[in-house]
């Protein structure tokens, strides 16, 4: 008797296990991507896309014919919305990758692209991509199970179906400062920056720019675009900032100054360089101007004066001992 219930047990349990594989293995594998941010600014809204599918016709059972009349699977467009980087929730998404319908058991190997992007600052995923799909003979029909390795291809590859997809910012600081005697705390000076973009795409209007300054009604303006360039003219006074935000990661930047009749020198960072991720430049002008008070003497007449001083000390020596014999 125990024996007959073990039977019907193991058979319940095979049935229901083969049944689990079944609704498993039948659905299409699914592509996972996480938007992350590195840095403090907004990202930009970005659409990813896959291409290049290849299938290893050596690892099927199918003929070239064969391989070209099944199709490639494909991945539709993961699209995020702007500032969706590094956010808990627009941040991750996923996309079921499409199957070609499969007649015949065997491994199918492809591979797979994520395509370059175009947007200053995204990091794309560069690796080549496999997917590998098994077609075995189930009770009911062909029964395929899916795996995807997003890191590589070939042996000893890690499965993950994740891929990490970055937006990279920082941020660029102009401070000026004032010194020497004759050095003027409230004398406002001319600056110029100069952001290069490299051939992609920037929102530029997602590019911030903050000005604290003592000059009562002093302003930034808006920038000025060239091609690939932007310019911000702007005046600084002694202890006044102006800093830039959201720069994407790869453009670069220049610092120039009118310093009129000052010494002008860098006192923090440089003035010219590249914008790198979660990275904040800090360039401090210093401007320096001296100069000697008028006391009404002439430095020149300093020796004769000296002479006058000796030759009078050394009469009044004279008639003092004159005197004193005298008496």
């Amino acid at each position: 008797m125990s024996k007959k219930i073990m039977a019907i047990l193991m058979v319940m349990m095979m049935v229901l296990g083969m049944s689990t594989m079944a609704m498993a293995a039948d659905e299409d594998p699914t592509i996972t991507k996480t938007y992350e941010s590195l840095g403090d600014g907004s990202s930009p809204a970005e659409t990813f896309t896959f291409d290049e599918w290849k299938l290893f016709a050596e690892d099927s059972p199918l003929s070239v014919e064969e391989v070209e009349a099944l199709g490639m699977p494909s991945i539709g467009e993961i699209t995020f919305i702007e500032g969706a980087a590094g956010n808990t929730t627009d941040g991750v998404k996923s996309a079921g990758i499409n199957l070609p319908t499969y007649t015949r058991v065997g491994i199918y190997t492809y591979t797979f692209n994520e395509a370059a992007g175009d947007t200053a600052g995204v990091t794309y995923h560069s690796t080549q991509m496999t997917l590998k799909v098994t077609v075995t003979q189930g009770a009911d029909g062909l029964v395929t199970t899916s795996a995807i390795y997003a890191d590589g291809v070939g042996e000893g590859i890690t499965k993950t179906d994740n891929i990490t997809n970055t937006y990279a910012s920082g941020k660029l600081t102009v401070k000026k400062t004032v010194s020497g005697n004759a050095g003027d705390l409230k004398k406002p000076f001319t600056f110029t920056v100069v952001l290069t973009v490299p051939d992609k795409k920037v929102n530029r209007s997602k590019i911030g720019a903050v000005l604290k300054s003592q000059i009562e009604g002093n302003t930034l303006s808006d920038p000025s675009t060239d091609g690939n360039t932007i310019t911000y003219t702007f005046a600084l006074a002694n202890g006044d900032t102006v800093a830039f935000t959201n720069i994407p990661a790869g453009v670069t930047y220049s610092v120039t100054e009118i310093a009129e009749d000052y010494t002008s020198s860098f006192a923090e960072g440089a003035t010219s360089g590249e914008i790198t991720g979660n990275a904040d430049v800090n360039t401090t002008i210093n401007n320096k101007k001296d100069t000697t008070p008028d006391t009404g003497i002439s430095l020149d007449n300093i020796p004769y004066i000296i002479l006058l001083s000796v030759a009078f000390l050394g009469l009044l020596f004279f008639v003092t001992k004159r005197r004193a014999i005298n008496e």
